[in-house]
């Protein structure tokens, strides 16, 4: 048995893609970003061909996950990935390699955390989870929040379920977003669904 980690901080900024060679520079930040994430990609497909050449994947567990987002402006103000807490600083990709899959699906909807990467990996590897924070994403849960937080500049504090976002922040800003008719959080909904911004902020404030 072993476990193996890897770590890369190519994508990172400032998104040096000219440094590596094959790849273009670029004056877009955004471009020189996914020109890095698919080399970072490619790297990981050239790694895993190799594990399945040498029979190892037919007994091994891989997961690949970003560690956070990363935003270019699709808010205004919001850069790289630590000031705010919108969808495109927390969303982050995990792939799930496991020769069985286990039963789930090609693509798992449960709302998650990078928490529940350490869970999941003792859940997926039938080992006692203990008493750890997060949770197995082999688990469906429906009713699940999800908290987030940032001390970076303003401060926030954010809650999110399978439909809704709400972010709180220091100053007193509230935001709220309907992710399903509104998965850009462009329209705050703080004043049109009050009853539903109350219901966060209670659990934010209240501890509820």
């Amino acid at each position: 048995p072993f476990f193996l980690t890897l770590h890369t901080n190519n994508p990172h900024h400032p998104y040096n893609s000219g440094e590596i060679e094959g790849l273009p520079h670029s004056d877009d930040p955004k471009v020189r970003h996914r020109l890095l994430v698919r080399h970072t990609m490619e790297m990981f497909t050239n790694f895993y061909r190799e594990l399945k050449a040498s029979g190892l994947a037919e007994s091994t567990l891989v997961i690949a996950y970003g560690d956070h987002g990363e935003a270019f402006g699709e808010h205004e103000g919001n850069y790289i990935h630590s000031r705010e807490l919108y969808w495109e600083n927390l969303h982050v990709p995990v792939l799930i390699l496991h020769p069985q899959r286990l039963g789930l699906p090609a693509r798992i909807h449960q709302l998650g955390t990078l928490v529940d990467v350490p869970v999941t990996i003792l859940d997926i590897m039938g080992l006692p989870l203990g008493d750890r924070d997060g949770m197995s994403l082999l688990f469906d849960a429906p009713d699940r929040l999800v908290f987030s937080s940032t001390d970076w500049g303003p401060g926030q504090v954010a809650l999110r379920d399978h439909q809704y976002s709400y972010i709180l922040s220091r100053t007193g800003r509230e935001l709220l977003f309907d992710r399903v008719a509104d998965p850009m959080e462009r329209t705050n909904l703080v004043t049109t669904l009050p009853e539903v911004a109350e219901r966060f902020r209670a659990r934010l404030v209240g501890g509820h």
